[in-house]
Parts: C-alpha cells; sequence; structure tokens
C-alpha cells in the first residue's frame, strides 16, 4: 500500500484492518512520529474516563495522518536523513506481506 492510499483511506477502518496496515506502517515511520502516536494515546486515555472507542480511533487516525504528512514534508525528509532513514514519499510502498513480528521477553 502506497503512503498516498494512507492518507486517503486510514480512517474508518475495522480493527483488523488497522492491524494489517498500521503495524507495517509504524515498522517505517520515524522514531519521532512513534513517540509522538504513543504520547497522543496516552494524552487520550489521561483525558477521558469513559473514553469512547469510535472517538479514540478517529483522533489516532487524525494524529496518524498529521504525523505521516510530516514524515513527507521536506522537514521530515531532514529529521529522516538526520535518524540515518531512507525519506518517505506520496508513492513510497509499504509491503504488508513482508513485516514479521517479533516477540522479545526480557533478558533475551
Amino acid at each position: 500500500m502506497k503512503i498516498s492510499e494512507y492518507l486517503d483511506e486510514l480512517q474508518g477502518w475495522d480493527d483488523e484492518v488497522r492491524e494489517r496496515y498500521l503495524r507495517p506502517l509504524l515498522a517505517v515511520l520515524s522514531g519521532v512520529t512513534r513517540r509522538t502516536l504513543v504520547e497522543h494515546q496516552r494524552q487520550w486515555l489521561a483525558s477521558y474516563d469513559e473514553a469512547d472507542y469510535k472517538a479514540f480511533k478517529q483522533s489516532l487516525d487524525e494524529k496518524f495522518i498529521e504525523c505521516l504528512r510530516l514524515e513527507i514534508s521536506p522537514f521530515g525528509v531532514i529529521v529522516r536523513e538526520q535518524l540515518g532513514l531512507k525519506p518517505l514519499t506520496l508513492g513510497t510502498d509499504i509491503l504488508i506481506e513482508t513485516i514479521e513480528v517479533i516477540e522479545v521477553t526480557k533478558g533475551e
């Protein structure tokens, strides 16, 4: 899936589709973006006692899109370069099938 497709289609995915497509995307995003997304989640959960899951997903999708747009911007290219990462563009293809999730336990 291309970055441009993520920007166009991300909002409204069900949980299974989100898991399938966002996990590989997270693997190629910078640590800055991953930390931003985690902090957004923490702030959301701290602000709402009984958070509406649908509203939470919508808010997180909006933050994903904001971060993704920053990653492909000229500023994002510079940040990624400084972090030793290849630049992302609207045409960058995220390969869904090639991402493996490896769980590591403490002490290994």
